[in-house]
């Protein structure tokens, strides 16, 4: 994925944190990217609704990994690490950012049935997209 395509990800979550917040939604938000494995970048403990200028300057300059990603292990990782240890019942919004590529369709679609039974998911293609494999991440609400 080239690395303005990743910045244009950035911004565009960054601007989707920012729209819920001008709508008076209460949440806390969260940021991993990942690769081979998972890299914290923020926590639900450290931004809010109230409180996203952090957020947003981290979201709009995240580091290029340049590695393959697996999306699935990583929604596992947002399920297990992050939604599970949410200690708020404020709405959770995960935002996907992929290029579509699937490494095992099977496992993709439970893990994205369970991360969509604790939070709203929502995807975004970038890079070289494979849209035809962008549906088995978000089969229902997908950007």
């Amino acid at each position: 994925m080239p690395t303005r395509s990743l910045r244009s990800a950035g911004l565009f979550a960054s601007l989707f944190l920012q729209g819920l917040a001008d709508q008076s939604v209460c949440f806390r938000a969260a940021a991993i990217i990942f690769s081979t494995g998972p890299r914290l970048m923020f926590d639900f403990s450290q931004f809010s609704a109230g409180n996203l200028s952090g957020a947003r300057e981290i979201l709009e300059s995240l580091p290029y990994i340049g590695e393959y990603t697996r999306p699935s292990t990583a929604l596992e990782f947002v399920q297990h690490n992050l939604l599970a240890s949410r200690n708020s019942s404020a709405p959770a919004f995960v935002l996907l950012a992929t290029d579509g590529h699937v490494q095992d369709a099977v496992q993709l679609i439970a893990d994205v049935s369970n991360v969509q039974s604790a939070a709203t998911l929502y995807g975004i293609g970038f890079g070289t997209l494979n849209t035809s494999a962008l549906g088995l991440y978000l089969p229902v609400d997908h950007i």
